[in-house]
């Protein structure tokens, strides 16, 4: 039995140290690299329906432009409406509202039938990135003359209210939203992901009643789109969005400071960091250089969120001159900051130490041999043997006890085997 549960300790070792392994594999090849990549579309475009003769907005958002150019293009007719900051077309009631390197929203007042159609907004890169919306435009021209009657659905006056705003962290913040229609619409503010909103730091409500919306000191965890929902009691509730940036200088969390490694041995080291605008990053080694891909290092950066980055490192087989301090660097517009991480040796078991231990090993088990037994070389007592030339065995106690010795010898035996095993595999694998 004592047998069987050392096979099955050192069973459970080696698959725990392989299982040890994989993750780190894992970990090393997930993650995503450096580099700005190309532009990307925030969010789909929905397909619209608005009344006739009301105004409407295609909103278009788009992220990491660079130097590329975002155009709007009415699809049934073929029209370029806009390239980039320029207005193409010469429809008056036809604008581009932008304000901050993101935002390219379509802007159609006094909505005609005409207007009804596909919508696209594209980024000029090969291939060409591009999104769509349906305009729907629901009534009749009599309609435009029934203005006056008793009831009017709501509606949202775009040039009136709040756009896409980015401001620094620790600024007050006030969002507008004007509406029109009869009887006279109501304004309600929500956040778009139903996160609560937070006016200040000890006021945090579901929901704001008003045509403003006001934020005392906002921080990074009020960045996000907020909705205001005008609403009268006459269908359809109509709502805008409006996206909150906030931004802040880089900051640097290390949740292991001081990590201890073998020779030879892997190690991952790592960061969390949180910067809006987004930050660069990257690791410096112990003589201050900063780290690329390859030569044994295997630096990786994860986005898990709109400001924060999980950053890591892999060192792999350590050598002498890889162990000292290292770096983990963020910087972007508005500031830099960095976090320390030491990486010291441990000392390996010594070879001595085992030679000795499997010395006092053999020595013990020689005198638990000679206590089984005693093997004494025949006398005048018993001739017969003595001129056979066989040794003369006398047994020490009954054969119970003789057979019960022996069992518990094995099983001493199996044990300090099981114990070297362990050790060795213990050097080998952890």
């Amino acid at each position: 039995m004592a047998g069987r549960a050392c096979v099955l300790v050192v069973v459970f070792v080696l698959m725990a140290s392989r299982l040890q392994k994989v993750r780190s594999e894992e970990v090393a090849e997930g993650g995503g690299g450096g580099g700005r990549g190309l532009p990307r579309f925030v969010g789909e475009l929905h397909n619209v329906t608005v009344p006739l003769g009301r105004d409407t907005v295609l909103p278009c958002t788009v992220e990491n432009l660079q130097n590329f150019k975002v155009a709007w293009v009415q699809v049934d007719t073929q029209t370029v409406l806009t390239i980039h900051n320029q207005m193409i077309t010469r429809n008056p009631r036809i604008s581009l509202l932008h304000n901050d390197g993101r935002t390219w929203h379509l802007y159609l007042s006094n909505v005609r039938e005409k207007d009804r159609g596909w919508y696209m907004c594209q980024v000029n890169t090969d291939p060409m990135l591009n999104r769509q919306a349906y305009l729907d435009v629901v009534g009749s021209p009599s309609s435009l003359f029934t203005l006056s009657s008793p009831t009017v659905p709501p509606d949202i006056i775009d040039r009136e209210s709040s756009g896409d705003l980015t401001i620094r962290e620790g600024e007050d913040v006030t969002l507008t939203c004007r509406a029109r229609g009869h009887p006279t619409p109501g304004v309600l503010w929500r956040r778009e992901d139903n996160q609560d909103i937070i006016l200040d730091e000890d006021n945090t409500v579901r929901e704001v009643e008003g045509d403003t919306l006001v934020m005392k000191k906002v921080s990074r965890l009020q960045m996000g789109s907020y909705l205001c929902i005008a609403h009268n009691g006459v269908p359809p509730s109509i709502s805008k969005r409006t996206h909150l940036t906030v931004q802040f200088p880089p900051m640097v969390w290390v949740p292991q400071q001081l990590e201890g490694a073998y020779p030879n041995q892997e190690l991952t080291i790592e960061c969390h960091t949180e910067a809006f605008p987004k930050s660069i990053n990257y690791w410096t080694n112990p003589n201050g250089d900063m780290i690329v891909a390859g030569s044994g290092y295997e630096p990786v950066v994860t986005e898990k969120s709109q400001y924060k980055v999980y950053m890591t490192l892999t060192i792999r087989h350590l050598r002498p001159q890889d162990f000292g301090g290292y770096r983990c660097v963020a910087k972007n517009s508005l500031g830099e900051t960095d976090g320390a991480i030491r990486v010291y040796g441990r000392k390996m078991m010594e070879n001595p130490t085992q030679t000795k231990g499997m010395n006092d090993l053999s020595k013990q088990l020689h005198r638990e041999k000679s206590s089984e037994i005693e093997v004494t070389p025949a006398g005048h007592d018993n001739l017969e043997n003595h001129q056979s030339g066989h040794a003369a065995v006398h047994h020490l106690g009954p054969v119970g006890r003789d057979s019960a010795a022996r069992s518990s010898t094995t099983t001493t035996l199996m044990d300090h085997y099981c114990l070297v095993l362990l050790l060795v595999v213990a050097q080998l694998y952890l």
